[in-house]
């Protein structure tokens, strides 16, 4: 049998050499969005897989086609649903699998791990008064709360507005800011301020009096918060967090009301208190589960 020639020399390029390293494992190769996805799936898969985040779902789906195009059997890749269920929109490829609700962080908020996470920090007499007066769950409050920035995370998808930006990256550092969200969310009530929200969006994006030179978005965005959502599959898990976060040190927490836990905190102590219990009941497991069967020899899910 003639051996296929795969490129290993330094003069390979960067991405010549990434494609020969998969080729060439003897284990499966699973695409990731990011580090921080990588943490979550490292304790939930076979301890042999390896791992590559990538920037983002849409490079991970670029380099994902690459790949399969070389017909390369041991790889795969995991990306957060977003809207893709909602909107009715197909996987790219069969190798390539969606979260359960509309990200991994609200796929582990609706897990045991949520209660784990918020009995961590909860007064429990506070959040009990909390729950009687409003006649409904702390995360079907925050659900309901979040719906008019999940309305304007769906404007930005229908759309196709990349100008409106809910998040930065700063350059060279990478690090990450988000919306702030104490300019828009009343910190006693949990209120949300809708005009402060759009206020927020356009700071963050750069773009001033963007809804005011764009009048048709702001009542396209007023008309979906008319509608019914599933907010499961609706909601960005960042926006649950950052609000919980706020909720929290005002009014829920057993630390006192000067102590704060920043949303990357919760997202971290979410992410430990999931387990692979709670993974192998979503329906992601299932789908995992069977297309294992047709990658023998290589193991991807924990025994």
């Amino acid at each position: 049998m003639k051996l296929k020639h795969i490129p290993t020399d330094i003069n390979a390029n960067p991405l010549e050499r990434t494609i020969s390293a998969i080729e060439m494992s003897m284990h499966l190769t699973v695409l990731v969005e990011s580090h921080r996805d990588e943490k979550l799936y490292r304790k939930l898969l076979h301890k042999k897989c390896n791992f590559r985040p990538q920037n983002g779902k849409y490079e991970l789906i670029e380099f994902l086609s690459v790949l399969n195009k070389k017909a390369i059997k041991q790889v795969m890749g995991i990306i957060d649903a977003d809207f893709r269920r909602i909107s009715g929109e197909a996987k790219e490829h069969e190798n390539l699998f969606l979260t359960d609700k509309h990200d991994a962080e609200l796929m582990m908020l609706f897990s045991p791990a949520w209660e784990n996470v918020l009995n961590t920090f909860i007064k429990v007499e506070k959040v009990e008064v909390f729950e009687k007066g409003k006649g409904e769950s702390i995360l079907d409050f925050l659900l309901k709360t979040a719906l008019p920035i999940s309305c304007l995370r769906w404007l930005r998808e229908k759309n196709k507005l990349s100008d409106l930006q809910f998040r930065t990256q700063i350059k060279n550092s990478g690090e990450i800011t988000y919306l702030k969200y104490a300019n828009f969310i009343e910190e006693k009530t949990l209120a949300l301020d809708k005009k402060a929200l759009l206020k927020e969006v356009e700071n963050k994006s750069n773009k001033p009096f963007f809804f005011k030179n764009n009048p048709h978005c702001e009542v396209e965005w007023k008309e979906y918060m008319k509608q019914e959502w599933d907010l499961g599959e609706f909601s960005n898990g960042h926006d649950i967090l950052h609000i919980l976060s706020i909720g929290l040190q005002k009014l829920w927490s057993n630390l006192g009301n000067t102590t704060k836990v920043s949303a990357d905190e919760l997202g971290s102590h979410l992410l430990t208190a999931y387990r692979v219990e709670d993974f192998k009941k979503t329906n992601l497991y299932a789908e995992l589960a069977e297309w294992e069967v047709k990658i023998k020899p290589f193991h991807l899910l924990r025994a």
